[in-house]
């Protein structure tokens, strides 16, 4: 049925362009023998832009004739057949799309929907972008039974202006100042514990402190990842760490080039391994790889800028690519891997500027880019780095080298996120309340609100806890009975509390994963004993283990403190 369905979607789209005016029609769709290489491209990228909108998140789809993909394990649920198809990146193993033919009108591209590691766990159908294309092949390095999850951030609030380094440690560079009452979004801990990585709201990352924030607020921070240190093992999400090569004979035409483009969401940077080498992206960047110029039958990977920047490091040397058209070609060992003994080349500029110019079109033409401030930019002039600095690709007229770009200079001050959302003050996080009576929370207001809901969710720590909510109410504050908190029997255990603002519809300002969460400790206190007689009796013997024993007159009986003093109370019954 679905495929008599997509049948349909496609009749009628070619029946939409045959009443089109002559001059608004595409080049005829032609297929096998007497295809050329423009026509193949266009109906490719019209294919994929019908058949893979609306992805999923860590999701890959087929997008045009033809694609091959390889499974970690046998799965019969799988179907990777056609265009169309889709399936979860986390059971990918390799996926390769073919390179054109125009005996046979094929060439292959697929789309890739990641949700890596980097991305908060608070942005829905927010994700990276990959495009396949031409002779192109990913691996993926990462099984699924080692594959990585988003993190979901902690706010915290600073007790005292907090500086902010790059990394752990005081002897960093830092990033500015936060002043004091500042709420943070905690996404993950130094292996020692005392320093905690939070993200900004540019999308970057940077370090504070512990002794910079409550101490009860530490203890919520329990869940969160080691990010950094001997003991922070890398943490990929499905395809966030790959293998990737290219034809080794290049494309046959340069409107179909060997490819893959990448697009981070905008305002975030990510982070990628490929081919051992590590790559942050806040961009639109594509990669391909290409023989040595020196005819030495290595393989060279080049990634190329089109908007944002690129940074990369290798063997402890860390270079960003900031403008349109910058380039790093950088030389494989013989496993198509980058190693210590790498090294940066130039390149010619004929046919490599016209690949780059055409992938760069081709996925803006697939409808799964954003266009903003990357269309003008496809024709960029490339340059490439060099230890001298960047220098214009071989066989373009030679400019004296641009010294290399410094990085970006830091923010004199973190601009919060625009939406202003509500802060209980009481309970302050890390308070322990105790017994079972009602106790009043309290938060600030929200700019727009009409009323609010209090959500109580449980801890790692009270896993028999269930989720409630309380409200709407159109105050700032909420009489809580603890008795319907989420709980469990023993002491000790707590959950996280958070407000969610609504509008005169009832419906969340935000989304409600973003709201800051306050974490509470909850103690039941022990019920009181009965009165006691007015004559007690004798304490000797048993009490909790003790050497204690006791006689009480008829119609008592003792009631064990833990101590040997004590007095009688009437049983009963």
């Amino acid at each position: 049925m679905v495929r008599w369905k997509l049948l349909l979607l496609l009749c009628g789209m070619l029946l939409v362009v045959a009443l089109a005016p002559a001059e608004s029609r595409p080049v005829a769709a032609q297929s096998g023998a007497g295809a050329n290489c423009p026509e193949v491209v266009e109906r490719a990228l019209s294919s994929i832009e019908v058949l893979c909108t609306g992805m999923g998140r860590n999701e890959t789809c087929y997008g045009y004739n033809r694609v091959d993909a390889l499974f970690w394990q046998e799965n019969s649920q799988l179907v990777f057949a056609q265009p169309s198809d889709r399936v979860p990146l986390a059971d990918l193993r390799t996926i390769a799309t073919a390179p054109l033919d125009l005996n046979t009108g094929l060439w292959g591209v697929a789309a890739l929907h990641l949700y890596t590691t980097d991305l908060p766990n608070i942005l829905p159908g927010q994700a990276v972008m990959f495009l396949l294309m031409g002779d192109t092949t990913l691996e993926n390095r990462v099984p699924p039974d080692q594959a990585a999850g988003p993190v979901t951030p902690v706010a915290l609030v600073t007790v005292a202006e907090t500086r902010l380094y790059t990394t752990p440690t005081t002897a960093a560079n830092t990033l500015g100042t936060l002043p004091e009452n500042t709420t943070v979004q905690a996404i993950g801990l130094d292996d020692t514990g005392e320093w905690v990585q939070i993200r900004l709201s540019d999308g970057s990352t940077a370090w504070l402190s512990g002794a910079d924030l409550n101490e009860g607020d530490l203890i919520a921070l329990q869940d969160l990842p080691v990010t950094y240190g001997a003991n922070a093992a890398p943490r990929y999400a499905p395809m966030q760490s790959f293998y990737f090569t290219t034809g080794f004979s290049g494309p046959s035409c340069n409107e179909a080039p060997d490819a893959l483009v990448v697009q981070s969401p905008e305002g975030l940077e990510v982070s990628f391994n490929v081919n051992d080498l590590e790559v942050q992206i806040g961009s639109t960047v594509a990669f391909t790889t290409v023989a040595a110029p020196d005819g030495s039958g290595r393989r060279v990977l080049v990634a190329v800028l089109f908007e944002g920047h690129l940074t990369i490091t290798i063997n402890g040397q860390t270079i960003t690519l900031t403008e349109p058209g910058q380039t790093f070609a950088i030389t494989l060992n013989e496993d198509g891997l980058v190693d210590e003994n790498s090294e940066f080349v130039p390149l010619g500029a004929e046919p490599l500027s016209e690949w780059v110019e055409n992938a760069c079109l081709n996925a803006l033409t697939s409808g799964m880019f954003s266009k903003t401030n990357i269309a003008q930019n496809c024709a960029a002039r490339m340059t490439f780095y060099t230890d001298q600095g960047f220098m214009a690709a071989l066989g373009l007229p030679v400019n004296p080298p641009a010294p290399f770009p410094p990085p970006p200079a830091p923010p004199a001050a973190v601009v919060l996120p625009p939406f202003q959302w509500p802060q209980i003050t009481d309970p302050a996080s890390g308070t322990t309340l105790v017994g079972n009576v009602n106790h009043m929370t309290s938060w600030t207001s929200a700019p727009g609100a009409s009323s609010y809901m209090l959500e109580v969710f449980p801890d790692t720590t009270n896993q028999a806890g269930y989720f409630v909510t309380f409200g709407p109410t159109g105050a700032t504050s909420y009489d809580v009975p603890l008795g319907q908190m989420p709980s469990r029997p023993e002491p000790g255990w707590g959950y996280f509390m958070r407000v969610i603002p609504l509008d005169a519809n009832g419906a969340p300002l935000a989304p409600p994963e973003q709201a800051p969460l306050t974490w509470v400790r909850r103690l039941d206190a022990t019920p009181p004993p009965p009165a006691a007689t007015e004559e007690p009796g004798e304490c000797y013997e048993v009490c909790d283990g003790l050497d204690c024993w006791m006689q009480c007159p008829p119609g008592c009986e003792w009631v064990c403190d833990g101590e040997c003093w004590m007095v009688c109370y009437p049983s009963e019954g």
